[in-house]
């Protein structure tokens, strides 16, 4: 979720240049990319729906619905805290490290 949210604030910095529809594949991509290395470990039940569809099915224990669900609010309240932190962060070192504008000899 933090490249997720990193998507919708460059987005939202650098004018509309991502989209929507890059937002949408990062997100999907991140996803994709979770399942994929941690699927065999944890069963990829990556959010709350998901979690609560596998103890439908029956394939988790009732005592591990919640720590699973409250990890997973959790995680998805910390990133995007932390990659607006990050932005911000960011923004203030690129304007405290901005060289000043050049003077022509001339005026002054």
């Amino acid at each position: 979720m933090f490249a997720g949210t990193g998507a919708i604030i460059i987005n939202g910095v650098s004018g509309g240049a991502v989209t929507s529809v890059g937002i949408g594949l990062t997100f999907g991509l991140i996803v994709l990319a979770m399942i994929y290395a941690i699927g065999d470990v944890s069963g990829a039940h990556l959010n709350p729906a998901v979690t609560l569809g596998f103890f439908a099915a029956r394939r988790l224990e009732a005592r591990i619905i919640l720590p699973c669900v409250l990890s997973q609010v959790s995680g998805a309240l910390v990133a995007p805290i932390t990659g607006a932190l990050l932005a911000v962060a960011g923004c203030r070192c690129v304007l405290l490290f901005r060289r000043p504008p050049h003077r022509n000899i001339d005026q002054i």
